[in-house]
């Protein structure tokens, strides 16, 4: 059924998918016990919290705002670039039911931030394709995944998924290479210059160092989100097999773009299992996992099973979420 009406991209389905989005986020909102928690954030979600406080609804309005406009980019990305039909909000509804699947989701948290940034960064790659001017679009790919880095350091690991997709788009001048990891390093450098400016380099230095220390403990988390988690990945997993079965129905273009997801998905990955861990770094997951569900679910003829699953697992975010009330 979800599938089916999203699959459509009228005003009408956007403006649900913002109604299912705030009723979400309504019992976070109610619950007493819900709290914002970072422990040793990077420097610029330092800043931003800095900025606006730790004012919990001032905080939970901005997540909100930051999962609807970032799918609502993502969306046009994927229609853009051909992973969709022209009229679809398919790729807005599964990057909500993504960025939700997990209560602590929709509380702020840095990894908001990084997936905002990295769906900035993936559309300025997708056009390298066509593109006789691949410096600038290089060059803000890399500044964008500098600028993730400072709301979670481990992402500056994505920088292979850049020099990656530069392969895949077959860029085999030097200067582009070179313009990665000077895109990439900029935030970084600029934000240790404004530490050694306040005398305090040693404790940039050393926070950047420690996030990657190597961290193979699994995170805690309640029953019901392990078991909207499996199912997920019940479902990830055979589109990704899918797609990288069926590369060759899609055209060259299309097939270099779901080759820089599936990369984009597999270094996430990698960097959620290996360093630090925290319940909500699987947001890093959410911006190749949408367009991996969302071109798979297009090329699905009999939607009924699919539906039926996808339609169970968003139940069961409703309930967990809903759960919270009761156990205030």
């Amino acid at each position: 059924m979800l599938v089916r009406i999203y699959k459509s991209g009228y005003i009408i389905h956007a403006a649900s998918l913002v109604i299912i989005a705030i009723i979400i986020w309504l019992p976070t909102l109610l619950s007493p016990e819900a709290v914002l928690v970072v422990d040793n954030p990077a420097p610029l979600y330092k800043l931003f919290l800095s900025v606006l406080g730790i004012n919990y609804l001032v905080n939970l309005f901005i997540s909100l705002l930051l999962v609807v406009i970032s799918g609502i980019i993502l969306n046009q990305i994927i229609i853009n670039n051909e992973f969709s039909g022209k009229i679809t909000m398919l790729g807005m509804f599964f990057f909500i039911l993504l960025n939700t699947s997990i209560v602590s989701y929709v509380i702020m948290n840095p990894f908001l931030w990084v997936s905002f940034f990295l769906i900035l960064m993936i559309n300025e790659l997708f056009k390298l394709s066509k593109s006789e001017k691949s410096i600038p679009l290089v060059f803000n790919a890399s500044f964008y995944l500098g600028i993730a880095s400072l709301f979670y350091y481990p992402s500056f690991l994505l920088i292979i998924v850049v020099l990656v997709s530069l392969m895949i788009f077959r860029i085999s001048s030097w200067r582009e290479y070179l313009i990665v990891l000077i895109g990439t390093s900029l935030p970084l450098f600029f934000t240790f210059i404004l530490y050694f400016y306040n005398d305090s380099q040693d404790l940039f230095i050393s926070s950047f160092i420690s996030a990657f220390y190597f961290d193979f403990n699994i995170s805690s988390i309640s029953v019901m989100d392990l078991i909207i988690a499996v199912l997920l990945l019940g479902l990830i997993i055979p589109s990704v097999l899918n797609l990288v079965g069926s590369m060759m129905d899609n055209s060259i273009i299309v097939r270099q773009k779901l080759a820089v997801i599936i990369w984009l998905l597999v270094i996430s990955f990698a960097i959620i299992f290996l360093f630090e861990k925290h319940v909500n770094n699987g947001l890093m997951l959410s911006v190749p996992a949408t367009i991996i569900l969302t071109k798979f679910s297009m090329g699905v003829r009999r939607l009924k099973w699919l539906d039926i699953y996808i339609s169970l697992i968003f139940v069961l975010i409703l309930i967990n979420h809903y759960l919270v009330l009761f156990d205030a």
